[in-house]
């Protein structure tokens, strides 16, 4: 994690890393009807290669609804 700008895909020289997914499922779970769409996401682990991430879309309106779910592996490649 670089000090200057505190995301974990810098490196100390301020370099930014290449991430692709390597694998990753999505399942939708309801209509995204409402005024405003949520996103919440986290880092499961993050390792020196692989990055495991979970995130989740909720609908906002009358109620809250969960309209998305998804996990990935990401692969974060050093610049050259």
């Amino acid at each position: 994690m670089s000090p200057s700008s505190g995301s974990p895909d810098d490196d100390a020289l301020g370099r930014v890393r290449a991430s692709f997914a390597r694998q990753g499922m999505m399942n939708m779970l309801a209509p995204a009807t409402g005024e405003r769409i949520v996103a919440e996401g986290q880092v499961v682990r993050a390792g020196r290669t692989l990055t495991v991430c979970r995130g989740d879309a909720f609908t906002q309106g009358v109620e809250r609804v969960h309209i998305a779910t998804m996990l990935a592996t990401i692969i974060g490649r050093q610049p050259t």
